[in-house]
Parts: structure tokens; sequence; C-alpha cells
């Protein structure tokens, strides 16, 4: 083989030297050139600059019949049969060209955006996207932090720097957290008072309900209410209040068997609570019963129309 890859050593370096060859496509001499493959593809050559060199159809004949002699390989004498043919070939095609141009036609332009039409959203299509939305807003509250959740659940006064006032008042379902939920409550703070960063992320209004910061973007928790009782807010308080959640929580998981009432009434006579101290136990309790079953009930793979709440 070295004698063949001399010749075509010495035909790549004089290919871009060459006078007798026209890359004019009308040019007849256009029709008098190929590109040879230096290593063919029936050996697995490919189609990169180095392994391919400009040729005369003459001398690309001649080099197939070179490697031919050298590797008694009937491929390469069929690739020197084809290209002694290949200027008559290459000549019938441009003339079959020339009677029968090839029709170019091109796609016809898409309509204008406010033209086209967008797939109608059906009522089937709508329920079953509410469905799924519903459903991973439902799971993502395994994750939810239970007294942040319980005080989404509450009346809520919020108030910012400039005095503004936003009253958040919940759903009555616990499971609804398109309201119920920090995310929800950032929002709603937000249509009144812009803020990118209560839009963006609940993180700041889960730490201003669990008493972590006191202001979050200059809004803080004013008040709470439950029945006929408002409930001034602090930091301090809030922290009393996660913390007496978390004696109620473990109070509840021991005496499941008691009804709201029973374990209200045993709670405050532990801590000799007055009424306003009361409405607030029993709307914890009420609460951690209902987030107890409900997080159960999700653990255990349940839907959302599967899931009923106890009353009491």
């Amino acid at each position: 083989m070295d004698f063949y890859n001399i010749c075509c050593k010495y035909l790549k370096e004089i290919e871009l030297t060459r006078e007798d060859y026209s890359a004019d496509r009308n040019s007849p001499q256009y029709n008098l050139f190929c590109s040879h493959h230096i290593n063919p593809k029936f050996n697995k050559g490919g189609d990169e600059p180095e392994n391919l060199v400009l040729l005369h159809y003459f001398e690309h004949a001649y080099v197939h019949l070179f490697r031919w002699l050298i590797t008694d390989n009937p491929r390469d004498l069929g690739g020197f049969t084809s290209a002694m043919n290949a200027k008559e070939r290459r000549e019938l095609q441009i003339e079959k060209r020339r009677e029968n141009p090839p029709k170019l036609t091109l796609p016809p332009l898409p309509p204008p955006a406010e033209e086209r039409k967008k797939p109608a959203k059906t009522a089937k299509a709508i329920r079953a996207g509410k469905a799924v939305g519903s459903k991973y807003q439902l799971q993502s509250l395994k994750r939810a932090n239970p007294f942040t959740m319980f005080m989404a659940n509450l009346v809520l006064k919020f108030i910012n720097n400039n005095g503004i006032e936003v009253i958040h008042k919940p759903s009555d379902n616990i499971k609804d957290v398109s309201v119920n939920s920090a995310s929800a409550i950032g929002r709603a703070l937000n249509n009144v008072y812009p803020t990118e960063t209560l839009t963006n992320s609940p993180d700041g209004i889960s730490k201003l309900l669990k008493g972590t910061n006191k202001i979050v973007q200059n809004w803080r928790i004013d008040s709470l209410f439950i029945d006929d009782f408002e409930y001034e807010i602090t930091q301090e308080v809030l922290l009393k209040y996660q913390d007496l959640f978390e004696t109620l929580t473990t109070y509840f998981s021991e005496n499941q068997e008691l009804s709201i009432l029973e374990l209200t009434k045993s709670m405050a006579d532990i801590r000799n609570s007055n009424p306003k101290e009361i409405a607030l136990i029993q709307k914890m309790f009420t609460f951690i019963k209902k987030w107890s079953f409900l997080i159960k009930s999700l653990s255990e793979g349940k839907a959302d129309d599967e899931i009923d709440l106890p009353t009491d």
C-alpha cells in the first residue's frame, strides 16, 4: 500500500494548486472532477476532509486501479469501473435536470400569532388539570410545618411600615392550600403592596408565622382573631404559642380517644387557663386533630375526595 499512499499524499498536496478545476457547477470543467475517499467507504472510511482528495475522473479511475492491483479486492475493481463511467453519468444527470428542473416548493408561512388557533380547553381538560394540581398541593402538606399551617388557618391582621392593613381570612377547609398557606398569604400581601420576594418564595411568610422573624419585607403580624377574642401578636407571643402548640400535639397523641371539648377542658384545668386562652387551646386541638388525620390519609395515598376530615 506504500505506493498508493504516496500517490494520494502527492495528489492531496497539489489539489489546491491545479488550474484545470472549476468550482462553477455550470462549467464543463466541474464535471471532470470528483472527491476520492483515500480510505474507501467500504473500508470504514469517513467524509473527513483529511480522507478526501479532489481528483480528475481519469485520476480517480487510475487510483482505484492501483488499489485493486495492490489489494486484489473486487471492490477496488468496482471503484475503477465506476470511476471510468463517472463523467458520462454526471453529464446524463445534468442533462435530465435541464430537461426536468426540480420543482422547489416552500411550505406556506405560518399565520400571524394573533390569528393562530389555540387548542380549546375543554371542561374535561380543565378538571383534569385542577385535579393534578390539587393532588400535588395536598402531597406537599406532608412537608409543611404544622404550626405554620395552623397560623395560616386563622384570621390574621397584617400591617406594614406604611400603615397599610390586610386581613387574611382563611377557608374553613384546611385542605384548601390555595388560601390557607404561607404562599397564599404572600400573594395576598403582594397584591396590596408589591414585593418580589413575597411572590417568589413563601419562606419569609413562614418565618413570620412561626415567630422566627418580627418583620418580613416591611410586614408584621399585628393580631389574630378567634371567635370574639382578639390576640395581640409579638414575636415573643408567637414563640409561646408555638410551645403551647407542641405541648397540645403531644397531649393529643396520648389521648386521642377524647373529644375536642374533653381535651380542651382537661388542658385548661392543667394550665388554669382564662377564657381567652381556652378559646385558643380549643382552636389548636381542633386543628391538630384534623391535621393528624389529613397527614395520615395522605401517607396512605388517599386522594382529596377520599379524605373526610373529622368534625369533632
